[in-house]
Parts: structure tokens; sequence; C-alpha cells
């Protein structure tokens, strides 16, 4: 999935990735540059193409003088006492009055002002949205993002082009009908299924193309398989997609 995306990004066909983990397990995959931008980086090769909407694990705020830290630096003290003081608050000079480290994550309602200019500038630049794996119980502010999107991208729709798209495991709960409403088409699938699909026909190109930006390269099987060698591929940037 990753893998896709990031082709996406390097084909120029990618505004932004807008993720609802918190783990930034998409930062750790190294396929896309991660974090809230600036609102003066927007347009800059620079500015992140992933943006975690209800914030992120990695990092720790300090709740009276706001200042963000890695959590990396604070595992201990978690594990052992809980949220640790802040020592370079400076606010107030009694340890009673300092802020705490909390982990830098967003909860219910909570405004967040520049998040909310990104989504301003992204919803006039966008053309489709494609939404995958959503929770089927949506935090508050989700819901609404996915609203501002989806609305951009079907007024700007012409000649009944498919603009706004979900993929779930599952579909919607009917319980949440509002969220079918925000899309266009809503696909019950399996992720990985569906990109091993894409990545089987890569493979099978590669196979009769010499041409292909798919390669095949060889590894030995395991000794409990019947074949003692098989072909793989080895995706490379800009991995498999059609050319525009």
């Amino acid at each position: 999935f990753y893998q896709a995306i990031h082709a996406l990004d390097r084909r120029g066909h990618l505004l932004r990735v807008y993720t609802q983990n918190i783990d930034a397990m998409e930062k750790t995959a190294g396929m896309l540059s991660y974090g809230v931008p600036d609102t003066d980086r927007l347009g800059h090769p620079d500015c992140p193409r992933c943006v975690p909407l209800l914030g992120r694990l990695d990092q720790m705020t300090c709740t009276l003088c706001h200042t963000v830290v890695s959590s990396s630096a604070f595992l201990d003290e978690l594990a052992q006492d809980g949220f640790p003081v802040c020592v370079r608050c400076t606010s107030h000079t009694t340890s009673r009055h300092r802020g705490i480290w909390r982990p830098n994550v967003v909860v219910s309602d909570q405004k967040q002002p520049t998040l909310e200019l990104v989504l301003s500038e992204d919803e006039k630049l966008v053309d489709v949205l494609l939404a995958v794996g959503v929770w089927q119980d949506t935090h508050d502010n989700l819901s609404g993002f996915i609203a501002q999107l989806s609305q951009a991208v079907q007024s700007r729709a012409r000649d009944r082009k498919l603009t706004s798209i979900l993929i779930n495991s599952e579909a919607p709960a009917p319980e949440r009908p509002e969220m079918l409403g925000l899309f266009q088409v809503c696909l019950e699938l399996d992720l990985q299924n569906f990109f091993a699909s894409i990545v089987e026909v890569a493979y099978q190109e590669a196979v009769v193309d010499s041409n292909s930006n798919t390669m095949l390269i060889s590894r030995y099987a395991n000794e409990d398989e019947d074949c003692p060698e098989r072909e793989l591929f080895l995706s490379l940037p800009p991995w498999h997609f059609p050319s525009p």
C-alpha cells in the first residue's frame, strides 16, 4: 500500500495523505515526508505529504509551555511514574505549577487551527478523494475533515467522473449512514488483497515486457518448497502505474 502511495507521489499525482493513525507508522515506513506542515510551506517541495489528523504518539507536548519533543526521551518515565513534569517550562518557578508532558494526540472536538488551514488550501486543489480503511466509529474531527474534502471534489466533478471513493474491509455500519453519503462509490474488499492483485499484474507484465518498471529478481526457495528457485519481483520507483 505504501509503495503505491509513494509511486503516486513520485509521479506528481499525490496532493496529500491524511492519516487517522496516531502511531506514526507512515513515518516508520519511510515512503512519505510526515507531519503537520506550516502554512508557509504549502506548495514547497519539502512540505510533508502525510499529515496525521489525530496527532502522533511519537511526540510529547507540554501542557503549559507547549514545547514539543520526541516521546523516546520519556519512555522510562512513562513506564514508571506516569506523565513526567516539563523541566523546560519556565512559565512558573514551582514544580507543582509546571506543565506535564502528554502525548501529542487530539481529543474529541479539539481545535487544530494549523491543520484546518492546510485542509482549506488542499480542498482548493484536490480532484479525487480516496478513503482507505476508515474506522467505522470515526473521530468527530475526522468525519468533518472527510466531509470537507468530499464536498470539494464533488463540487468540481465533470461528466459524472468518480471523485470520492471509499475502500473498506467492511461496509459502513447502518448506524453511520452519513458515511455513505460522503462517497460516490463504496467498495467492500480487503485492502492488501486489492493491492496484491495490482502487484500480480505488474509481475505478469514484467515477465513479458523487458521495459517494465518492475524488475524481476531470483531467490532460493525454502527447503520445504517444491521449486528450488522462483522468480520474485522487486518494485522500483515509480512502481507500477500506467503513464497518464
